[in-house]
């Protein structure tokens, strides 16, 4: 067999390779960007300090199941939008410190996430939920005492959701520049019209009305801090917040972290 062939037979095996990863990546790119920790509907929660748990209908019978911290005397909410793994037994330990400093938090998960309904579908879908959460917030508290959080993966969600409304701030957390160009840096070979959730912050971000404060680890090895600056450079009303010795997860135990967030909420 002359070699031209051979060559020719291989670059087609690998082609053809290439389209079936690229056509499996497309159909499961849920299970490779969220990863819900699924608890019981008869699960119970426990913290130290006073909450509600909530239940909020996003569609026809899809309920996102959510906790309400309550401070002592409250001067509006925070609504946290967590990241891409775990659920709100986990991420409702921070509470404290919004409490402490007279917001009441509402965490919420995701669907399929602890006792949320459904399933996660598409980007839209989940803007759309944050935006039918965002009005629950809305019926409770007056929109200019309305934070918006968001951590990593909810970042994006955050950012969105504050680009077609009027909150009193923006807090990210480790935010990405983009999640299309993240996963172009971890995996380039994929092109960025395969991705089913592009979570364009930065365009999120173009004209905003509110301030914006940016939190980011310098050692931060799953979205590099480089993102944080970027998005400063583009916006550069941006508060940015740089923590020295941190990483994607422990940001929120920095003692930095805290003074500076006790300053922001008051």
């Amino acid at each position: 067999m002359p070699i031209v062939s051979i060559v020719k037979g291989a670059l087609q095996i690998v082609l053809l390779l290439y389209l079936f990863a690229l056509v499996l990546l497309y159909f499961k790119q849920e299970s490779l960007l969220f990863y819900p920790t699924q608890l019981s509907k008869t699960y119970s929660y426990h913290f130290p300090i006073r909450f509600e748990e909530k239940n909020i209908e996003v569609a026809a019978g899809i309920f996102l199941n959510a906790l309400l911290f309550k401070a002592e005397k409250s001067k509006g909410i925070v609504l946290y939008f967590h990241g891409n793994g775990g659920a709100i037994h986990e991420w409702g330990s921070g509470a404290a410190l919004f409490t402490q400093n007279g917001y009441d938090v509402l965490y919420v998960d995701y669907r399929g996430y602890g006792k949320s309904g459904g399933s996660i579908q598409n980007e839209t879908q989940l803007i759309q939920d944050g935006q039918v959460v965002y009005d629950y917030a809305r019926s409770l508290y007056p929109e200019d005492q309305i934070i918006l959080s968001g951590t990593s993966m909810g970042t994006g969600i955050a950012a969105k959701l504050a680009a077609r409304n009027t909150p009193k701030k923006l807090l990210l957390h480790a935010p990405y520049y983009s999640l299309k160009s993240l996963v172009r840096e971890k995996v380039k070979i994929v092109p960025g019209f395969m991705l089913k959730y592009p979570f364009t912050t930065h365009i999120a971000l173009s004209n905003p009305t509110f301030p914006i404060v940016i939190f980011h680890g310098d050692q931060d090895q799953v979205i590099p801090v480089e993102h944080a600056q970027k998005l400063k450079a583009r916006h550069p009303k941006v508060e940015l917040h740089i923590l020295k010795r941190r990483g994607h997860n422990d940001v929120e135990s920095s003692p930095e972290y805290v003074k500076i967030m006790q300053e922001v909420l008051q």
